[in-house]
């Protein structure tokens, strides 16, 4: 009993870090786009500005 019980406890923590870690995972792949978008808006800012003082 106490090993069935020890079991299911083991198992609950096992996924609960599993959907922490993959939780986690997902913010910081979302704050690495939204750096990504960031750094490409900025980049498309620059390309906008040197065009307008060439002509």
């Amino acid at each position: 009993m106490k090993q069935a019980l020890l079991a299911a406890v083991i198992v609950v923590f096992g996924f609960a870090l599993l959907k922490g870690c993959t939780t986690l995972t997902i913010q910081a792949y979302d704050r690495q786009e939204q750096g990504y978008q960031e750094f490409i808006n900025a980049h498309k800012e620059w390309l906008k500005a040197n065009q307008q003082e060439d002509y």
